[in-house]
């Protein structure tokens, strides 16, 4: 059973986000895409299976620390099963890890160095970042482990649930793949960019027409009058560990 502190998560994935995590569930956790199952409402139903100790070897081609990686494993798996059963827990751990290489986590020091503080905060500070940056536009995360597939590959093979919401069909996978793309070149986050995309992320269906510019209203031109030309337009290689305990990253060489 989730915590109240997973159940109440805002967080939701784009579509963008949905797809790469479906890729990597097929391609590196034998987890084939299921359209039937790819709902939000089977988000929070236990349909797949990520076994910590498996996810190991490669959360860490990530880049990110090994000290960081476990406390975003805690905060996916907050019931300490050892094992991610949700897809709504996979994509989670995915959003925090992409946070984590695009520097919009907190500093989160340990107990003996200045502004130390215990694991039990460091848990709370992060869910509460997750929160307020649940509709910030954030590039993908990265895996030395994974190749590069484009937009247009993660939509068209994992294609997203029928119905999204407004925000979520607005959000802008362009912006979210050149981001990923300069990431993965190291190039790290234009702030810029990012900034202007989660201002339009956060806009209202009538702060985004508002913005649209009045035309005069005229009447409909007569039938018999020369329609305007239409213009075209133009393997994994991770090991294969047995066991559902959270392993141990100091011990797991990349």
């Amino acid at each position: 059973m989730a915590t109240a502190a997973a159940a109440k998560s805002s967080y939701r994935p784009t579509p963008l986000e949905r797809a790469y995590a479906s890729h990597l569930l097929s391609v590196y956790f034998q987890t084939p895409f299921d359209p039937l199952s790819n709902t939000h409402a089977s988000d929070d139903a236990e349909l797949i299976r990520v076994p910590g100790r498996n996810a190991v070897p490669f959360l860490t081609t990530s880049g990110v620390e090994r000290s960081l990686l476990r406390l975003l494993w805690q905060v996916s798996d907050p019931d300490a099963v050892g094992t991610l059963t949700r897809r709504s827990q996979f994509y989670m751990l995915l959003r925090l890890v992409a946070m984590a290489q695009a520097h919009f986590l907190p500093p989160l020091p340990s107990p003996g160095q200045p502004g130390g503080i215990v694991d039990e905060a460091k848990l709370a500070l992060l869910r509460q970042t997750l929160e307020g940056n649940a509709r910030l536009v954030v590039a993908l995360p990265t895996f030395t482990a994974d190749q590069s597939p484009s937009v247009a590959y993660l939509l068209g093979t994992y294609p997203p649930p029928a119905v999204e919401d407004v925000v979520v069909a607005a959000a802008d996978h362009d912006l979210q793949y050149r981001l990923w793309q300069k990431q993965q070149q190291g190039g790290g986050s234009d702030s810029a960019a990012v900034e202007e995309a989660g201002r339009i992320a956060r806009m209202s269906v009538s702060d985004a027409f508002g913005s649209l510019p009045e035309v005069e209203d005229r009447p409909l031109p007569s039938l018999q009058a020369p329609l305007p030309t239409a213009v075209e337009e133009g393997a994994d290689g991770m090991p294969d560990v047995d066991g559902d305990d959270f392993g141990n990253f100091d011990s797991v060489q990349p």
